[in-house]
């Protein structure tokens, strides 16, 4: 014993009271001393174990953990869809109707002014008979590509009537912002299920604001024979404008789904003018009832302009005319209310 303790006081006196104490060199020592070599071979033995054994163990649960996460089921909240949301994984193609079995279900369309940072309005239009969806719950979710960020863009709400002048959801009306640009997923959601979803490229929001117009300005003649017969071989009746602020270099027509009954109000037309002014005409039918805005007459058909504190960027015109048929005019340029009125009363 006496021995032991004095290789004990040899290996203790060597460090311990000098420079850093108790090094994984100076604990072997102590351990040499308490308990002879014969223990080493022991302590190598074990710590041999510790080190081949561990890694093997990591593997064996990251084994056991991809095992686990491949075979049970994903369940989101069921306000984002639940378990339903598979059917909406699809490619980013921007796309503004969701399709299923070769059947359009609904389309979204967004103000053509649409960007970033700011609200604009989108009109939901579902395809099936009103009854599918009356007592359901509707709510639409955003979800953006590049960062997954997830907003709600419509609250759940129960539908409890059709559209306005409809006896269809054809025209559900809906207000919301986003904070950056990119691709964004709307997904719409039937009482807790995912019903479809489009994908809407958003622009960033211009650092300068367009310029408002003078109020004053002449209007140019704009001549849309050659785009009044192409809509008249596809069917469709149309009025357009036949006076614009600037001067129109040349337009796109967009369709939508042209059996619709309702075929005017699935054609946008888009017309280009100079200096990347676009003018975008609607058409659809609806109650005037259900219209505000600044009111003017114009051979009995009825001038609806609306904007945004008077300046009247992006701003509205609706026209009505006989069966309560309207054409919807908007600018991506700020706009007078006496500028608007006149392209209003322009309208042939």
């Amino acid at each position: 014993m006496e021995e032991k303790l004095t290789n004990l006081r040899k290996a203790m006196n060597s460090t311990t009271h000098k420079g850093t104490h108790f090094t994984e060199i100076q604990k072997i020592k102590i351990r040499k001393a308490l308990h002879g070599e014969g223990k080493i071979e022991s302590i190598k033995l074990k710590r041999y174990l510790v080190y081949v054994m561990t890694p093997v163990t990591i593997v064996l649960a990251a084994i056991m953990l991809t095992f686990e996460l491949t075979n049970s089921p994903v369940n989101p909240s069921p306000s984002q869809g639940g378990i339903h949301s598979v059917i909406t994984e699809q490619n980013w193609e921007p796309r503004d109707q969701f399709v299923k079995d070769g059947k359009v279900l609904f389309s979204i369309y967004p103000d053509p002014a649409l960007t970033a940072k700011k609200s604009y309005g989108y009109m939901l239009s579902f395809s099936e008979p009103f009854e599918t969806y009356e007592g359901k719950t509707l709510a639409i979710y955003a979800t953006h590509k590049e960062t997954g960020l997830q907003q709600t863009a419509v609250p759940p709400q129960t539908i409890t009537e059709p559209s306005p002048g409809y006896d269809s959801l054809e025209r559900f009306v809906f207000f919301t912002s986003v904070p950056i640009s990119g691709e964004w997923k709307f997904k719409v959601v039937l009482d807790g299920e995912a019903y479809g979803d489009v994908i809407l490229y958003i622009q960033e929001k211009p650092e300068v604001e367009h310029r408002l117009m003078d109020p004053n300005l002449d209007l140019v003649d704009y001549e849309f024979t050659e785009l009044a017969l192409e809509l008249k071989n596809k069917g469709v009746e149309h009025k357009l404008p036949s006076k614009l602020p600037v001067q129109i270099i040349n337009y796109e027509i967009v369709e939508g789904d042209t059996n619709n009954p309702h075929t005017p109000k699935d054609i946008s037309i888009n017309l280009n003018g100079k200096d990347g002014v676009l003018f975008t005409v609607r058409s659809g039918k609806t109650d005037p009832e259900m219209a505000s805005g600044i009111h003017g007459n114009n051979k009995e058909e009825e001038i609806s302009v609306s904007g945004h504190e008077g300046t009247y960027l992006e701003g509205n015109i609706m026209k009505w005319t006989e069966g309560n048929t309207f054409y919807m005019f908007t600018s991506n340029e700020k706009l007078s209310k006496e500028t608007m009125i006149k392209i209003g009363e322009s309208f042939k």
